[in-house]
């Protein structure tokens, strides 16, 4: 992630998002500190939290915010090369490109749980924070500072307000950086046993961006009824970040989505993020002609 997002600040098209510094840091992860209790603990130093935005519209209000989060669940790398493959188009020289950066500003906030990922990388068993999924041997969706609180899924707790660090950083970036209303939202997940999207907002569901995705991803199941697969995915706990983001008490986020990517190669999966980012322009480029 750090690298990454050192190459792509290069770019014209890049900049650290409003409340990041040069690098693109918006802030630092709690990290996992030395305890003399549990000697044989593993330290995790505090880790940066990114946060960049891709416009070419930079000194004017974007028709189109955009919110792009990734690294919610420690394990799910595949989501980060999604992540990596929309993003690089994004800022690349194609005129679709071109085009989405003159009509909207994306929001990348790349890696929510930099603590839970360089545990997961690590392999790490922390006793005085125990992870209820070690009988895995995997550090699966949270991290130290969740699990000691008792809590084990990054992705519950988004409506709590002063108990996580990294949660609270996230939250007050996104605020500040998109003015607290974003029109789409992509949080990316991964892998599931086959690609799949889905939204708990019927009117993303079965909107225009959604029929546009359906024919740029057909491989891609859309969770709900019809499949079979995921058929509840309005249902579940209010921190969820997408119910989260829809509520009055989120962002305000009008079109909540998420990608779960499985089975795939690196360049499949690159080429999904992609696609995500071709059916926005689908959209965007219909209205445009109409008009």
């Amino acid at each position: 992630v750090r690298r990454h997002t050192e190459l792509l600040l290069k770019q014209p098209c890049a900049a650290p998002a409003p409340s990041a510094d040069e690098r693109g840091v918006i802030g630092m992860t709690a990290g996992w500190p030395a305890n003399p209790d549990y000697p044989e603990d593993d330290r995790i130093p505090a880790q940066k939290i990114y946060g960049y935005c891709i416009t070419d519209q930079a000194n004017e209000e974007p028709e189109i915010k955009v919110l792009l989060t990734c690294g919610q669940h420690a394990t799910e790398f595949t989501g980060s090369w999604v992540l990596e493959g929309m993003v690089n188009f994004l800022a690349g020289s194609d005129q679709r490109a071109v085009f989405l950066r003159q009509n909207a500003a994306f929001y990348v906030y790349p890696d929510m749980n930099p603590d839970g990922r360089y545990q997961a990388v690590n392999n790490l068993e922390m006793k005085a924070a125990p992870d209820p999924n070690a009988g895995t041997n995997m550090r699966l969706r949270g991290n130290p500072e969740i699990y000691a609180a008792g809590e084990e899924d990054h992705n519950r707790l988004w409506d709590t307000n002063g108990r996580f660090s990294t949660i609270d950083i996230l939250k007050a970036a996104w605020t500040s950086d998109t003015g607290g209303k974003t029109d789409f939202l992509w949080d990316i997940h991964g892998p599931q046993e086959h690609g799949n999207w889905r939204t708990p907002s019927e009117e993303a569901r079965t909107g225009e961006y959604a029929e546009a995705l359906m024919k740029r991803e057909p491989d891609a199941i859309r969770c709900g009824p019809e499949s079979g697969f995921k058929p509840g995915v309005a249902d579940g706990p209010p921190g969820k970040l997408m119910l989260y983001t829809l509520s009055g008490n989120g962002l305000k986020v009008r079109y909540p989505f998420c990608s779960e990517p499985g089975g795939w190669t690196i360049d499949r999966l690159k080429t999904h993020g992609r696609r995500l980012a071709l059916a926005l322009y689908d959209v965007l480029d219909e209205k445009n002609r109409k008009a």
